[in-house]
């Protein structure tokens, strides 16, 4: 019998340039949410709010990250961890907004900082995580008000001198879009039911935040700082790989994130969009574009999932309805689609070249139960992650400007209005004891870690 011929196969290695890391924000795992002269935010507010949030969870404890960073941190070094995003939280530092500076709460950050350091990682500081002290929102209307991203400038001003000496890689506000999420819609915090006008005058105001944030970075960060935003667009897959349902999907993602991005990194708004939101388009004043499209050192993509587009007879996108039971985690917007990881970020440079590409947020929530073991097998979320980071090598190994990829997150943690039903972490937490449980994943995402290779 003919012996049959050996298929030689050549791992990949990501190489040592490219970051790998893990993220979580202030207010979904700090708890301690009046401690130490911190301030309320807007989420501390909302979410009292009878059934404005799953099981009217609150913010009150979350993980108890505040006094329990020193541990959290300890388990990220023995997971190999080297670099970690997280943020400060405006109110904790500036308890008004814009008032006086809380010392507390810049000591917090600096033993937070000084602990990642001991341990070799890299923080990696977002200035914005929407936690806007209750103050502003009462007393200016929040992100509806021109007066909140100056009063933004003047708090990442405060942190970026405050902590120079040791951070040297900053975000300036996490996914803008979402901010309409609070004061269109009204599902997140502050709660406000507005007008299309609203969505897109607080979507402005945040991505002028987003250039103020800059402004501080370059004013007062430390030679070789690096500053970028972190966004969340709707990019589509084509349904099959081939040149007219790829121009197909490429078209639908220039419609869908057009409107964020073009500001973002060319410094202007797509006319054709302006024309179609006609009185509602947002209100500009002179200067602001070139604050908002000022060069950024990176540009962070939240990846998730996406659309799945086909082209029509004539060429056009057509996108497609998920069928039933197609793959889906426990949030109702996440569909499983690993191809985006690969496509979103090729259409973003193809379309806007903005540079450096990171990949600074992607995760899935799936029900998660402690078994008899007292573990957590979580083989839905490696499958998730595995996939997304076959699509990320090939993405490396075509040559896309990309650079890092942070797993959303290393803990479970408050998910907004979805509460903690809604778990997203390689952590578990017990809600009961607050008792940290590394899952699977963790002892997977470790080995990624370790090899650089997708495992």
């Amino acid at each position: 019998m003919k012996a049959r011929r050996k298929i030689e196969t050549k791992p990949f290695r990501f190489p040592k340039s490219f970051t790998f890391g893990v993220a979580a924000s202030a207010p979904q795992i700090e708890g301690a949410w009046d401690a130490d002269g911190k301030g309320p935010s807007i989420w501390d507010t909302f979410c009292r709010t009878i059934g404005a949030v799953a099981n009217n969870d609150t913010l009150d404890t979350a993980c108890d990250h505040y006094h329990r960073f020193r541990d959290d941190i300890r388990l990220m070094a023995e997971l190999g961890v080297r670099n970690y995003r997280l943020s400060i939280s405006w109110p904790r530092i500036i308890p008004d907004g814009d008032g006086p500076v809380n010392k507390k709460g810049l000591l917090f950050y600096h033993k937070l900082i000084d602990c990642l350091l001991s341990h070799r990682i890299r923080p990696w500081v977002n200035f914005y995580h929407y936690d806007l002290p209750q103050s502003l929102q009462d007393r200016k209307g929040g992100w509806l008000s021109r007066d909140i991203p100056l009063d933004f400038l003047r708090f990442c001003e405060i942190v970026v001198e405050e902590y120079a000496d040791k951070v040297n890689r900053w975000i300036t506000i996490n996914e803008p879009w979402c901010l309409m999420l609070g004061y269109h819609a009204g599902h997140h915090a502050p709660g406000h039911k507005g007008t299309r006008q609203d969505a897109n005058q607080v979507l402005h105001h945040g991505m002028l935040a987003h250039g103020y944030a800059l402004q501080a970075v370059r004013e007062y960060g430390r030679r070789g700082s690096q500053a970028g935003v972190v966004h969340n667009p709707t990019f589509s897959a084509p349904i099959i790989e081939t040149p007219e349902h790829i121009a197909a999907a490429k078209e639908q993602s220039y419609r869908d994130t057009a409107p964020m991005m073009e500001p973002m990194i060319n410094g202007r708004y797509p006319e054709w969009w302006l024309s179609q939101q006609g009185a509602d388009a947002p209100r500009i004043e002179p200067g602001d574009l070139d604050i908002i499209g000022a060069k950024a050192d990176f540009f962070g993509l939240n990846v998730y999932t996406g659309r799945i587009v086909r082209a029509g007879a004539d060429g056009t996108p057509r996108p497609l309805p998920f069928s039933k039971g197609h793959h889906r985690a426990t949030v109702a917007w996440l569909n499983v689609v690993p191809d985006i990881m690969y496509w979103a970020p090729r259409f973003a440079h193809e379309i806007y070249k903005p540079g450096m590409i990171q990949i600074s947020e992607n995760g899935c929530s799936f029900p998660d139960a402690i078994d008899e073991h007292g573990e957590i097998i979580d083989t839905h979320r490696i499958d998730f992650l595995r996939n997304h980071l076959l699509r990320l090598e090939r993405l490396v190994r075509e040559g896309y400007p990309v650079n890092a990829y942070f797993l959303w997150s290393i803990m479970d943690n408050f998910e907004w209005a979805d509460g903690y039903d809604k778990t997203f972490g390689i952590v578990g937490i017990d809600r009961r004891t607050l008792a940290r449980i590394p899952k699977a994943s963790a002892a997977w995402y470790k080995e990624v870690l370790r090899t650089r290779m997708t495992v």
